[in-house]
């Protein structure tokens, strides 16, 4: 039996991660976690749960992660001044305003000298993709004739405005020139 307490060990994490993205769009989140300690950390694990979204892939640079509505990695031993790093790729949550992930990790240290550096808080906000104004000159675009109480033509609308246009033109030649109006005339007869 040793009386003798051993050292300390101490595993960080840090991470990466874009601070806003837009609502229909996934972004990555880099995690480093690192043995700053000067023992073997066993069984090193992260886990973490996805708020306003969902974590769509995970690899790591050791062990395994699995995907979901949380982040769930066993990544084994970790070495003294050896690195894990881990990518969760994340997509907002339709309406969702932020993405929020607290990666916690955990070992079998049997001390750690910080456990406050244990935690790594995510929050990226969602921003709404915005429509430009429609052109007016575009079809689809301007104001809706419905609203303002007159209705959109129709093709036939056109044909008949086309035929009548071109009864009033045969008239109006007729009345200059009466013979053009009798010839028209015999024709028909």
């Amino acid at each position: 039996v040793s009386l003798v307490k051993p050292a300390p060990g101490n595993l960080a994490l840090s991470g990466n991660y874009h601070v806003t993205i837009a609502e229909d769009t996934v972004t990555d989140v880099s995690l480093l976690i690192t043995n700053e300690g000067a023992d073997v950390a066993p069984n090193v694990a992260l886990s973490a749960n996805a708020v306003g979204g969902e974590v769509m892939s995970a690899s790591s640079t050791a062990g395994s992660c699995t995907a979901g509505s949380a982040l769930e990695c066993s990544l084994g031993d970790l070495g003294p001044g050896e690195s894990i790093e881990i990518t969760a790729t994340l997509r907002p949550s339709a309406g969702a305003t932020t993405i929020a992930l607290q990666p916690v990790l955990t070992s079998d240290l049997p001390c750690e000298l910080n456990d406050t550096d244990n935690q790594f808080a995510v929050s990226i906000g969602v921003e709404a993709i915005i429509d430009p104004p429609k052109d007016p000159l575009e079809p689809g675009g301007g104001c809706d004739c419905e609203t303002s109480g007159h209705r959109p033509a129709r093709a036939g609308s056109w044909l008949l405005a086309a035929a009548a246009a071109a009864v009033a033109m045969r008239r109006r030649r007729e009345r200059l020139n009466p013979a053009e109006g009798a010839r028209r005339e015999r024709r028909a007869a």
